[in-house]
């Protein structure tokens, strides 16, 4: 189980107040246009820095970054849930994390819970 710090906003309350929004809209809808293929263009840039913030920000919030297994994990519920917008992303990648999450013998022990973490026991 992870454990959520207090002082941060949760993914799910940066999702509400828009943080994970693509600022840059398309007005050209000449699709052929030169002004579209920029716009397009500077749209997908955006989002591409979006997406990856926001995968970024969803393995840090379930301690999982430089897990082995986080970016199978993120794509199968980016798959799942993609269509139904980040939050099921993120309640579904929430799902998978407690897969991932190890439970150890000493959790008190800093040396046990290290090995732990990244064991493929």
């Amino acid at each position: 189980m992870s454990t959520l710090d207090a002082s941060k906003p949760t993914i799910a309350e940066r999702i509400r107040r828009g943080d994970y929004d693509n600022p840059h809209a398309l007005t050209a809808w000449k699709v052929g246009s030169h002004k579209y293929r920029l716009e397009r263009e500077m749209y997908l840039t955006k989002q591409r820095e979006i997406d990856a913030a926001f995968k970024a920000d969803l393995l840090a919030e379930h301690r999982l970054t430089g897990h082995p297994k986080a970016d199978l994990a993120y794509r199968m519920a980016e798959e799942e849930g993609h269509s139904e917008g980040l939050e099921m992303v993120a309640q579904i990648f929430s799902e998978l994390a407690e897969l991932m999450t190890p439970v150890c013998d000493h959790p008190n022990d800093s040396v046990s819970l290290g090995l732990c973490l990244f064991s493929d026991d």
